[in-house]
């Protein structure tokens, strides 16, 4: 019942941002944080399979203690589902860990560009 309300919850999200161009990217993000879903690898098991890139992953925490290794059995699942994930505030991480990109907080200012990944960045007005 809960994956079919998924479903339906990422159909209507196509519906209403729907556009002429095509999109190659994931329409829906789901940030994943230590704050509001404790069991985050849990959370990432229990997703569908993407095959069309519906859905992507932020990865962020608050607690930067043993990221590296947090990340990559998170980036690990994405991988084997087609999920693709963006990192926080980090674009190195980013990279070894293979991810699609790089989401900034209002926190971060300036960084290097690399070409390959993926930018967000939050905006709050």
């Amino acid at each position: 019942m809960l994956k079919t309300n998924f479903y339906k919850a990422i159909s209507y999200v196509k519906h209403i941002t729907k556009t002429d161009k095509k999109v190659n990217e994931p329409v829906f993000w789901i940030f994943l944080d230590d704050v509001r879903i404790s069991e985050n690898e849990k959370f990432i098991r229990f997703l569908p399979k993407c095959y069309k890139s519906e859905v992507g992953i932020v990865f962020r925490s608050l607690n930067k203690k043993n990221i590296y290794k947090k990340y990559k059995l998170l980036a690990k699942i994405c991988k084997f589902k087609n999920i693709p994930f963006l990192v926080s505030d980090s674009p190195l991480l980013a990279k070894a860990l293979g991810a699609k990109g790089v989401h900034f907080s209002k926190t971060i200012k300036n960084t290097k560009k690399n070409n390959n990944l993926l930018y967000s960045c939050s905006f709050h007005g």
